[in-house]
Parts: structure tokens; sequence; C-alpha cells
């Protein structure tokens, strides 16, 4: 028995910043959108006696499709003109929103990419602050 499903992607909103698609088959109809720039995302955390993760702490934002909190990580989009890499915008967002001008090279830690897929699809450069 072959299972073959057809899925047709058509383009409905397309810039050099983000994309929004339609995804079609004979059961259903998807729209999804993409960032296409690439982004850090900042966890910052302390740790205990032990050196063991004791609390993390994440922006507390309104959402508003289900009238609720919501928790994440501190994030900053690359801005190339300014920034070398993606550890040159960890350090510009630590001093914009967090205060902190020279971090200590041992209280940083990159965590790998990450990547969400809801409420939209984007990849980010994560990145630990103890």
């Amino acid at each position: 028995m072959e299972n073959d499903i057809e899925f047709v992607k058509s383009n409905l909103y397309d810039d050099d910043n983000f994309e929004l698609f339609a995804i079609d088959s004979n059961d259903f109809k998807l729209q999804r959108g993409r960032s296409k720039l690439d982004s850090v995302c900042i966890l910052p955390f302390d740790i205990n006696e032990s050196n063991q993760v004791k609390n993390i702490y994440l922006l507390k934002q309104q959402d508003f499709i289900n009238k609720d909190s919501a928790y994440c990580c501190l994030t900053e989009d690359i801005n190339y003109g300014i920034d070398g890499d993606s550890y040159d915008t960890f350090k510009r967002c630590i001093n914009k929103d967090l205060a902190i001008k020279s971090p200590n090279i041992d209280s940083c830690y990159y965590l790998g990419k990450i990547s969400h897929t809801v409420p939209f699809s984007k990849s980010y450069y994560c990145y630990g602050l103890c």
C-alpha cells in the first residue's frame, strides 16, 4: 500500500527578513512564517555552591493570543553592520539590556544552535550567562 501525499507550497509574502507561506494537501491547509534573520538568545542563570544551575532567569511577556503571560530568553538579531559574529551580538545585548559592559569570559557559554517552529520558525545561536 503506497501512501504518497502531495504537498504544495505557495509563497504569501517574502522579503529579506521574513517569509510567509502556505502548505496545501488534500487533507489540510497550513500557513507558517519563517524568520530569515540570524539571532542570538541568552539564557541567564546562576549556580549554587556545588556549581549546579540554581536559577534560570527568563523575561515575562504578555501573550496577546491566549491572554496569558509567556516566558522567554533574552533575544537580539545579529546586525552584521556592527557585529562581526554572534558573540559580538551577545556582548552588545547584555550590555544594552543587562548593563554588563565587560563579561567575564569564564561566565559565558555557547550552548549551540536552537530553533522553534511555533508561532513561526526561527533559529538562534544560544548563549548561557552565569
